[in-house]
């Protein structure tokens, strides 16, 4: 496993009790005891330090950034760690998320069924968001005073060290916070936004703070934010260019799990699998995993923030294939991986119509790629689609294996926001039934391609069978209509 970098420079207050009940943006606490789990919250409180390209040195695409630390400036910020309430239920891995801020909050919460199969997970609020709020949400100290008021942030050029330091100080304070126990595998993950700064930590921080045994950035935009903190390039029509890759020569694990909406954009710094580097792209699957927004919906109204709007999208054209059960299984081949050595699967890309890497070798994690600053003109490449409407290539979900409609990771809103809901359109009853004949026949097809992907780890065995129901309901929905 991972060297665990150098001594911690912060130290854990808490469990937090307070006047509110509940942390902000947290599960509530039936939902977790439901499943034999529990949330504590505490406060880290210590010195960070931020990280600038040495001298003379720029940011490349290739992601081979070398950093330097500088200065040093007092923080103090929160963690929530989800645990399993039976101490003999641990598996050992604590999975440590970046929360995400892209909504103008602190946000995020344990995704899918393998978490709570003994995991530990952990969210980090890493960020200056956190301390000065927005229009959609006041602050964590405003929002809750008694329970948040310590709270301070140097700005985000610390949070890469802040990150790392809260990790340090729970891992050092184990017996409060983790019951005693000790991990043997470490995972840093976050989807998006949260992704984009998993990147440049791990470009640019992980060398100084060898933490992690293994990366897990999900819906990753091709973008790492480079230390002077400067934005990617986004069209007026809200396509964001990707300009950097991941690299992979530092010896862990990183494993990049991506839907189709994010495709075009990585498309320009795409890199190819190696010993270290995988990376699924799921064709079909928007930007949040099939989660419906109005999951999180009672988090939110409980909690009093603002949404936009956008963020809901339609409901009658959003996309709603539920891909979380590919995050699931990339989450445990992460584990194995660490542990065993032995690599998830390999899947080919999504095709584009005008493919800049055809008939040529695809560039390695180590050379210069395209990056948006040689765009002069802005071209949004365009993915290859079947007679259906559905991508070509890529990780295919049994959805577009046996497809019941036209799913597109983005849609034709024109607008960076309402884009991440994606584009459905269901096919019709009659069109169903003539595709496939029977239900029996159907079945038959949606058991295979679900085996399929079991066979290749895609599909965790404690999840076959909630996958062939998936498929039962769907069927009826086409041939015992109400």
């Amino acid at each position: 496993m991972t060297p665990r970098g150098s001594a911690s420079q912060a130290i854990l207050h808490g469990p937090i009790n307070s006047t509110r009940s509940y942390p902000f943006g947290a599960l509530p606490r039936n939902d977790l005891v439901n499943v034999g789990y529990q949330l504590d919250e505490y406060l880290v409180e210590g010195s960070a330090q931020a990280y600038r390209l040495r001298s003379g040195l720029s940011a490349p695409a290739s992601g081979l950034w070398a950093t330097e630390p500088i200065g040093h400036e007092p923080f103090c910020t929160r963690i929530q760690v989800v645990r399993p309430c039976d101490p003999d239920a641990f598996n050992g891995v604590i999975v440590v998320n970046w929360q995400n801020v892209t909504a103008g909050f602190d946000s995020g919460i344990p995704i899918g069924r393998e978490i709570y199969r003994g995991y530990v997970w952990v969210g980090v609020s890493a960020q200056a968001c956190i301390v000065y709020g927005s229009e959609a949400s006041p602050s964590l100290p405003e929002w809750a005073p008694d329970r948040y008021t310590a709270l301070h942030h140097p700005g985000d050029q610390f949070s890469y060290s802040i990150f790392a330091l809260a990790v340090k100080a729970l891992l050092a304070q184990a017996p409060l916070a983790l019951g005693g126990w000790h991990p043997d595998v470490l995972i840093a993950t976050g989807p998006s936004q949260s992704a984009t700064r998993l990147g440049s930590f791990v470009n640019g921080v992980h060398s100084h703070e060898p933490l992690f045994d293994g990366y897990l950035p999900l819906v990753h935009w091709g973008v790492c934010v480079p230390p002077d903190e400067s934005r990617p390039r986004v069209t007026p029509g809200g396509h964001i260019f990707g300009d950097c890759q991941i690299r992979d020569d530092q010896g862990v694990p990183v494993f990049v799990v991506n839907s189709e909406t994010e495709a075009p954009s990585v498309f320009p710094v795409r890199q190819p699998d190696t010993s270290t580097f995988r990376f699924w792209e799921v064709a079909g699957g928007a930007h949040g995993l099939g989660r419906s927004p109005e999951e999180m919906q009672d988090i939110w109204r409980r909690d009093g923030v603002r949404i936009d709007s956008r963020v809901i999208g339609d409901s009658a054209s959003r996309n709603s294939l539920d891909w979380r059960y590919l995050h699931d299984a990339a989450l445990r081949g992460l584990v194995r991986w660490i542990r065993d050595g032995a690599a998830p699967t390999r899947f080919p890309r999504i095709q584009f119509a005008d493919d800049l890497l055809a008939g040529e070798e695809t560039p390695s994690a180590g050379q210069r790629v395209a990056s948006a600053s040689d765009v002069s003109e802005p071209k949004v490449p365009a993915i290859l689609r079947d007679a259906d409407g559905n991508a070509l290539g890529g990780l295919r979900p049994i959805e577009l294996q046996v497809p019941t409609a036209c799913y597109r990771g983005g849609n034709t809103s024109g607008d960076m926001i309402a884009n991440l809901a994606g584009y459905e359109r269901a096919f019709s009853a009659a069109e169903v039934r003539q595709r496939y004949q029977s239900e029996q026949r159907f079945l038959a097809l949606w058991r295979s391609a679900a085996d399929r992907l079991a066979a290749t780890a895609v599909v965790l065995t404690e999840d076959l069978e909630a996958l062939y129901e998936r498929g039962i309901r769907r069927a009826a929905a086409f041939w015992d209509p109400p």
